[in-house]
C-alpha cells in the first residue's frame, strides 16, 4: 500500500481538489488517528464543501491532539463566526491568541468575530494588535477601516481601506469599501474612476459591479445601475447584497413591486438577512401594506437591534400612524445608534414646531456646517429641515435661502424633463374630447366606486381624503399609483411614444387597463365599504375615470396657486413631485395642470366631478365637509369632523398636519415669502387673475 504524503493532500486541497482530499485524508486518518494537522485540515475541506457544522467538529478534534493549537483554534474562530456561533467564535479567538499571540491572523480572526457581536473596542485593539505584528497585513488593515466607518469616522476609513488596496492589489474588499466611503463622501465620480479601472485590470467580480452600482446611483445613472446590480447576479445568483441593492433602484425608479420581488429573493436565500426584511417592510409601506410592513420592520430589529435605518423607518411608521410619541422615541433612539443620522434629526425637526434656542436648532445648524460634504439627496433633506425650522421660527428669508438651496441640490439628481410633461398634457387635451368620452362609455365598468380626490399636490386633497375617510362606510386607499403607471409614464423620456400608444389601444383594451385597477381596489378594500383614491396626479385620468367609472365619485380640491407653489416648494418628496424643486418648473407644471382641468370641465358633464376649494375647507369646515359627504352619496356621520383622532396610516407629506384639528394659518402663506415669488407670480398671472 502506498504512503500518503500530508504535503500532496495540502496540494490537492490548495487546488480545489476537495473530493481528492477528503478521500487520501480519511486513508491517512485510519492509520494516524491522532494525526492533529489531518484533522484540521479534514475539517477545513468539510467546510468548503458546505458541511461546515461537521467541519468545525473535526477541527476541534484536531486542537486536542495539536500541535499547533493556536493556528487550529483561528480557523476554528471563522468557521463559528461564519455559521453565525459569535460567542463560540469569540471563545475560540481567546483562545487562539493565547496559544499564539505573535499570529496576525489570529488576533485579526478574532478582532471579526468581536466586530460581528457589536464589541468596537474589542475589534479595534485586535486590528490593532494584529497590524503591529504584521503592518503589511491588508486584511487587518481593511477590518480597521470597517470599524472606524462603524464609527462614522470615514476620514480614517478611508486611509485604512486606501492603505489595505495598496497592501494588496488583487484584495477586493477594501477597494469596493473604499468605494462605497468615497460615494458617501460625495464623490462618486471618483469612485466610478476607481472601480472601472480596477475592473479593467483585474476583471468583473460581483462586489465591484454591486459597488460600482451603487456609485452610479450616486450619478443618477439608475438604469447603469441596475445593469451592474444584475450583472453582479448573473455571476453569482445567491449574492444577496447585490438583490438589496437592486431592489434599492428600483425603489428609487419608483417601482416598488419590482424593489419588494428583489428583497424578497434576498430574504428566500438568507432568511436571516436583516437589510432584506427592512427593504422588504419598505416596500410593503410603499405598496399600501402598512401592517405586513411593521411586522418585516420588526423581523429586521430583532436579527440587528442597532440597525438605524430600521429604527428610523419604524419610527416613521409611528408617525404615519399617528403615534408621535413613538415616533419621537425612535428618532431619538436611531440618533443614540448614529450619532450622525441626519436622517433621525430631520425627521425630528418634522415632527415638532422648533422654538428658538432649543436644542434641535443647534444640532441643525451645526450639521449644517457639514452639509456640503452631503449626497445631493442628503443636502436636500437637511436644507428642507432646516428651512421648516427656521419657518417655525418666523425667519422667513433665511427659510427661503435653505428651500431654494436644498431644491437645487435635489432637482441635479433627477431626470425631469418638463417639456414631456407638457408633451402630455397636450396629447390628453387633443385626443380625449367629448367624442371619445362617450365612445369610451360603451365600455364602463359598472361595479366600481371609489372615491377620487385630485388636484395640485399640497392642495388639500390629503385633508379631503382624512374627512371622507372617517365616515364608517369609507376605508382609505392613500395615493394609489395604479392610473398613472397603466396610463402614461410621467418621468420617463419614452414617455410621449408610451402614452400614444396607450391612445391607439381599443376602447376594449382600456376598458381591461381599467379592469386592473378594479383589482387593485378589490384586493385592498373591504367588503361593503368604499375605498378612497387620492392620488393627486389622477386629474391627468379624470376623462378616463368618468368615461369607464361612471359609478365613481370624483372631488377635485382646488386652493390658491401661490399657496399650493409655495407648499410644493417648501416640501422635500423624496422620490416624487420632481417639478416642485424648481419654481419656474413649478409655475409652468400648475399652468398645464390648470389648462387641462379646463379642458375637463369644457368636455365632461357639469356633474362628472364636484370642485371644493381648500379655503372653504378650512373656513367653514362642518358645511364644507357635509357637503363633501353628500356629494360621495353618503350620510353624515359625525365622526368625519374628528379625523384628526384616527390612527389611519397617512404617508403623504401633509400627515403630521392631518393630526390636527382643522386650522387656517396655511391661508395666505404665501405674503411671507412675496419677495421672492415674483417670478413665479409672472408665470401664474392667469391662474391669479382668474381666482
Amino acid at each position: 500500500m502506498a504512503i500518503i504524503n500530508f504535503s500532496e493532500i495540502e496540494q490537492s486541497y490548495e487546488a480545489g481538489n476537495l473530493s481528492t482530499a477528503r478521500d487520501n485524508l480519511r486513508s491517512l486518518l485510519r492509520t494516524q488517528p491522532h494525526n492533529g494537522p489531518g484533522w484540521h485540515l479534514l475539517g477545513l475541506v468539510e467546510h468548503q464543501s458546505g458541511n461546515t457544522e461537521h467541519g468545525i467538529q473535526l477541527v476541534r478534534l484536531a486542537i486536542g491532539f495539536g500541535p499547533d493549537r493556536g493556528h487550529f483554534a483561528t480557523n476554528l474562530t471563522e468557521l463559528l463566526r461564519k455559521k453565525g456561533d459569535l460567542l463560540s467564535a469569540i471563545e475560540a479567538g481567546e483562545y487562539a491568541v493565547r496559544n499564539n499571540p505573535k499570529s496576525a491572523s489570529a488576533w485579526s480572526n478574532l478582532g471579526i468575530a468581536y466586530f460581528d457581536n457589536g464589541n468596537y473596542k474589542e475589534a479595534k485593539e485586535a486590528q490593532r494588535r494584529a497590524l503591529a505584528i504584521d503592518p503589511y497585513f491588508a486584511k487587518a488593515e481593511n477590518n480597521l477601516g470597517s470599524i472606524y466607518q462603524i464609527e462614522e469616522d470615514t476620514e480614517k476609513a478611508e486611509t485604512c481601506f486606501r492603505r489595505a488596496a495598496s497592501l494588496d492589489a488583487s484584495f477586493t474588499d477594501p477597494v469596493t469599501n473604499l468605494a462605497t466611503i468615497l460615494v458617501l463622501n460625495n464623490k462618486a465620480a471618483n469612485a466610478k474612476e476607481m472601480l472601472d479601472a480596477y475592473i479593467e485590470k483585474h476583471g468583473q467580480t460581483p462586489p465591484v459591479l454591486r459597488a460600482l452600482g451603487i456609485a452610479e446611483t450616486a450619478l443618477n445613472n439608475h438604469d447603469k445601475a441596475e445593469v451592474c446590480f444584475r450583472a453582479a447576479l448573473a455571476i453569482n445568483p445567491e449574492y444577496c447584497e447585490a438583490y438589496i441593492s437592486l431592489s434599492e433602484i428600483f425603489h428609487e425608479k419608483n417601482r416598488p413591486e419590482l424593489a419588494f420581488k428583489a428583497a424578497e429573493e434576498c430574504a428566500k436565500i438568507d432568511p436571516d438577512n436583516a437589510m432584506a426584511h427592512l427593504q422588504i417592510g419598505r416596500c410593503l409601506d410603499e405598496l399600501g401594506y402598512p401592517e405586513k410592513a411593521k411586522i418585516a420592520y420588526d423581523t429586521s430589529l430583532k436579527l440587528k437591534p442597532d440597525n438605524a435605518a430600521a429604527i428610523l423607518a419604524v419610527g416613521h411608521w409611528d408617525l404615519e400612524h399617528g403615534d408621535k410619541d413613538s415616533a419621537r422615541a425612535n428618532f431619538k433612539k436611531a440618533q443614540v445608534v448614529s450619532n450622525k443620522s441626519i436622517g433621525a434629526l430631520c425627521a425630528l425637526a418634522r415632527l415638532d414646531k422648533v422654538e428658538p434656542g432649543c436644542d434641535l436648532l443647534q444640532q441643525l445648524e451645526s450639521a449644517l456646517t457639514e452639509v456640503e460634504t452631503y449626497t445631493p439627496k442628503k443636502q436636500a433633506l437637511l436644507r428642507f429641515a432646516v428651512g421648516k425650522a427656521y419657518q417655525d421660527l418666523e425667519r422667513y428669508d433665511a427659510a427661503f435661502e435653505q428651500f431654494a438651496l436644498g431644491g437645487k441640490s435635489v432637482r441635479g439628481t433627477m431626470n425631469y424633463d418638463p417639456g414631456i410633461h407638457r408633451q402630455l398634457i397636450d396629447m390628453i387635451i387633443d385626443k380625449y374630447d367629448a367624442k371619445k368620452i362617450e365612445a369610451l362609455r360603451s365600455e364602463a365598468i359598472e361595479t366600481c366606486n371609489p372615491i377620487f380626490i385630485l388636484g395640485m399636490p399640497r392642495s388639500g386633497t390629503t385633508l379631503a381624503e382624512s374627512i371622507i375617510a372617517s365616515h364608517p362606510d369609507v376605508v382609505a386607499g392613500g395615493e394609489l399609483p395604479y392610473l398613472n403607471r397603466a396610463f402614461a409614464v410621467p418621468h420617463n423620456q419614452q414617455a410621449v411614444s408610451a402614452l400614444n400608444d396607450i391612445f391607439n389601444r381599443s376602447d376594449k383594451e382600456l376598458r381591461q387597463l381599467m379592469l386592473g385597477y378594479q383589482s387593485c381596489l378589490s384586493q385592498r378594500g373591504k367588503t361593503g365599504r368604499r375605498m378612497t383614491d387620492k392620488m393627486p396626479s389622477n386629474f391627468m385620468h379624470l376623462g378616463l375615470i368618468h368615461a369607464l367609472l361612471p359609478e365613481a365619485t370624483i372631488i377635485h380640491i382646488k386652493r390658491d396657486p401661490l399657496d399650493t407653489c409655495l407648499s410644493n416648494y417648501t416640501c422635500f418628496f423624496q422620490n416624487s413631485q420632481y417639478h416642485s424643486y424648481d419654481l419656474t418648473e413649478l409655475g409652468n407644471y400648475y399652468n398645464d395642470y390648470a389648462r387641462l382641468m379646463q379642458h375637463w370641465a369644457r368636455i365632461l358633464p357639469a356633474t362628472a366631478y364636484k370642485t371644493i376649494a381648500y379655503e372653504d375647507i378650512v373656513q367653514a369646515p362642518e358645511s364644507t365637509s357635509r357637503e363633501l359627504i353628500a356629494h360621495c352619496g353618503l350620510p353624515w356621520d359625525d365622526r368625519c369632523m374628528e379625523f384628526h383622532k384616527s390612527k389611519r396610516s397617512v404617508k403623504t407629506a401633509s400627515l403630521t398636519q392631518v393630526r390636527q384639528p382643522i386650522y387656517n394659518s396655511s391661508i395666505n402663506n404665501w405674503r411671507h415669502y412675496e419677495r421672492h415669488l415674483k417670478d413665479l407670480k409672472t408665470i401664474l398671472v392667469d391662474q391669479i387673475s382668474d381666482k
